[in-house]
C-alpha cells in the first residue's frame, strides 16, 4: 500500500524524486530512489565486467571489435539513454507535438497479425501482470514518422525528440524488480543483477532497426508454441530475444558468486528466450536435395533393369550417394536460427562513442 501511494504521488507531483545522470542514462524523476539504485549497481556490475572466454555469437549480435565491460556498456548506454518510472505518463504536459517532415522513406514495420489458435490449446497467461520494462522510443518514433509528425518528451526539463529510435527512453516498473522475479533474496546479488542487464540489453535493441524492423517488435508465437498468440517471439536472429539470451550467456561465465541452482535458472531463462526465436527451415537447400535424390532413384530403377556388373556397381555407388544425401537432407529440414534483420538506426540522433561513454562512468564512479 505504501508503495501504492508513493507512485501515485510521484504521477500527481511528477518530480518527488530528483533527476540524476549516471554513467550515460538520464534517469528521471519518476524512477523510485531504490529502483534508481538497483539498476546503478547493474550499470557498474557491467562496467567492471572481467570478460573472458568472448562467444563468436556475442561480436556478431553486437557487432563490437572487442568485448569488454566498458564496450558492452557502451553498446547499451547507446541505445537506452533515458530511464523514467512506472509513475511515468504521456500527456500534454510530458509530450508536445510539431510538424517535422524530415521523416526517411522507408516502409513502416509491418502489421502483425494473430495467428488461430489451435483446437483445445490452452492459452498463455502472463504470470505477473506489472510493468517490468518496455522500449517507448519504438513506438513513439514509428507513430511520428506514420503521422509525420514528430512527438518529443519533456523530461524534467530536457527535451528529447523522436527522430529516430536511438532517442532511448525506457520505461521500468515494479515487475523489474518484484520478488517474483528475484533468483536470491538480495535484490543486487550478481545472479538478480544479470537477470536485469539482460532485460535492459533486450529491450536496448528495440531502439535498433530500419524501415519495417525499426524497432524490432516482437511476433506473434505460432498455436503450437509454449507462448501460443502472445507478441512474445521474434522472426529475426538478431533479435531482443537474441541480444538478451547471448548477452546473459556471456554475463553467466563470470558470475563468482552463483550457484549451481542460481545458474541453472539463468540458464533456463537463456534456453526460454532462445526458444522465443522462431526457427525456419532451408527450404531452398530442402528442395535442391529432395530433387537430386529423386534423379537419382530414377537412376536406380533404370539401372536395375540391366543385367551387367556395369550397372549393378554404378548402382551401389548411387544408392551410396542416396542415402548420403538423405542425412544431408535431414540436416536441412532440422530447425536453424532464422536471418538477421538490418540492425542500423534510421532517423537522427546524436551518436555517442566509447571514448564518451567510458568519460560518463568513470565521472560516475568518482561521485
Amino acid at each position: 500500500m505504501a508503495l501504492y501511494l508513493v507512485v501515485l504521488f510521484t504521477f500527481l507531483s511528477g518530480s518527488l524524486f530528483a533527476a540524476e545522470s549516471f554513467g550515460g542514462i538520464r534517469f528521471h524523476s519518476s524512477v523510485l530512489p531504490e529502483h534508481k539504485e538497483f539498476l546503478k549497481a547493474d550499470l557498474k556490475f557491467l562496467y567492471r565486467l572481467p570478460v573472458q572466454k568472448v562467444s563468436q555469437d556475442l561480436f556478431q549480435i553486437t557487432e563490437l571489435s572487442f568485448i569488454t565491460g566498458p564496450s558492452l556498456h557502451y553498446w547499451l548506454v547507446e541505445r537506452v539513454k533515458h530511464i523514467v518510472g512506472e509513475g511515468f505518463q504521456a500527456t500534454n504536459q510530458t509530450v508536445k507535438t510539431s510538424p517535422y517532415a524530415n521523416f526517411p522513406a522507408t516502409p513502416l514495420p509491418l502489421l502483425r497479425i494473430k495467428p488461430v489458435a489451435r483446437a483445445g490449446a490452452a492459452p498463455y497467461v502472463q504470470a505477473l501482470s506489472v510493468t517490468i520494462m518496455s522500449n517507448m522510443s519504438a513506438t513513439y518514433y514509428n507513430f511520428s514518422k506514420e503521422t509525420k509528425i514528430l512527438r518529443t518528451f519533456h523530461l524534467d526539463g530536457m527535451a528529447v525528440p523522436f527522430t529516430s529510435t536511438r532517442a532511448g527512453v525506457i520505461k521500468v516498473g515494479e515487475g523489474l524488480f518484484h520478488k517474483i522475479r528475484l533468483i536470491n533474496a538480495n535484490p543486487v546479488a550478481q545472479v538478480n543483477m544479470i537477470t536485469r542487464l539482460m532485460t535492459l540489453f533486450h529491450e536496448a535493441r528495440h531502439s535498433d532497426g530500419t524501415g519495417e524492423h525499426a524497432g524490432f517488435y516482437h511476433d506473434y508465437c505460432p498455436p503450437n508454441h509454449s507462448y501460443a498468440l502472445n507478441l512474445a517471439c521474434d522472426k529475426s536472429g538478431n533479435g531482443p530475444y537474441s541480444v538478451g539470451a547471448i548477452v546473459m550467456k556471456q554475463l553467466l561465465k563470470t558470475c563468482t558468486t552463483c550457484t549451481a541452482a542460481e545458474k541453472s535458472k539463468l540458464e533456463a531463462k537463456v534456453a526460454d528466450s532462445l526458444n522465443r526465436v522462431l526457427k525456419v527451415s532451408d527450404v531452398a537447400k530442402v528442395n535442391q536435395i529432395s530433387t537430386q535424390i529423386k534423379r537419382l532413384q530414377y537412376i536406380v530403377t533404370l539401372y536395375k533393369t540391366k543385367k551387367n556388373a556395369y550397372y549393378a556397381s554404378e548402382v551401389t555407388k548411387l544408392e551410396k550417394q542416396i542415402t548420403s544425401l538423405r542425412t544431408s537432407l535431414a540436416k536441412a529440414q532440422k530447425s536453424m536460427t532464422p536471418p538477421p534483420a538490418n540492425p542500423r538506426p534510421e532517423g537522427v540522433w546524436k551518436p555517442r562513442y566509447l571514448q564518451d561513454t567510458q568519460a560518463l562512468m568513470e565521472k560516475s564512479l568518482q561521485k
